[in-house]
């Protein structure tokens, strides 16, 4: 046995398990700080290009959820358990699609690429669906990259008069809840309820109402992209 076939022998089968976590982590966090800092085209273009990408993000990101107090997604379903009149559903930025493989409800599931067969890939600043179809928009942790804002945009195109929209966050992304809101009832909603002023919660959530759907350009959007900084993980 050579001297490489000795050290791995050594180092033992947790020790290799360790070096591969610590690798993969590595590059999730490279890929996770790319999503935060680049345009939605940029992330669909890349992850299409090389799907091999997006299979090692969500495998890191399925370690990170290990580590947090609960898995947002989880209160989410609960949530809708409660709200058996939200029939339409639309989980913009869904990843594994939790949320459709819960629910016999018409779940619109959508990502930067098709991980089953729940999920439809597409930019989610331009979902294939007509306007005012659905009963509430959910982003979970998902409003990624500089041209976040034009999530909120489509979500509002595609949301009914009175439709819901849900969005939950990593706490620490905003820094300053009542700009956020504002920025939020500015598209036609209104401020249902949340848990900004609740301290400690590692996630804060929010529940909006669309009222009016409000004439909003586009190109005044992005600057209001400062709202919510990238959510950057620390190497352990």
């Amino acid at each position: 046995m050579g001297k490489k076939g000795k050290r791995v022998r050594r180092m033992g089968k947790r020790g290799l398990e360790e070096i591969r976590s610590r690798l993969s982590g590595s590059r999730f966090r490279c890929i996770n700080e790319k999503l935060y800092k680049c345009k939605s085209d940029i992330s669909f273009t890349m992850f299409n290009s090389d799907p091999k990408l997006y299979s090692a993000y969500h495998e890191g990101y399925r370690n990170q959820v290990l580590t947090w107090p609960y898995n947002p997604v989880d209160k989410v379903i609960q949530w809708l358990k409660q709200r058996q009149e939200l029939v339409n559903i639309g989980d913009f930025g869904c990843g594994d699609a939790l949320i459709a493989k819960t629910f016999t409800k018409k779940v619109y599931s959508y990502d930067l690429v098709a991980t089953n067969e729940h999920v439809t890939a597409c930019n989610i600043k331009r979902v294939p669906l007509e306007t005012g179809v659905l009963d509430v928009v959910i982003f979970c942790l998902s409003l990624m990259g500089t041209d976040w804002p034009l999530f909120i945009l489509e979500a509002t195109r595609t949301t009914k008069i009175k439709g819901r929209l849900k969005i939950v966050e990593v706490t620490s992304r905003i820094s300053n809840p009542k700009e956020f809101i504002n920025f939020i009832t500015s598209f036609g909603y209104a401020l249902h309820s949340s848990n900004h002023n609740t301290t400690g919660d590692y996630f804060v959530w929010f529940e909006f109402v669309l009222e009016d759907r409000k004439e909003i350009k586009e190109d005044k959007l992005l600057q209001y992209n400062h709202l919510l900084t990238p959510c950057l993980y620390k190497q352990r």
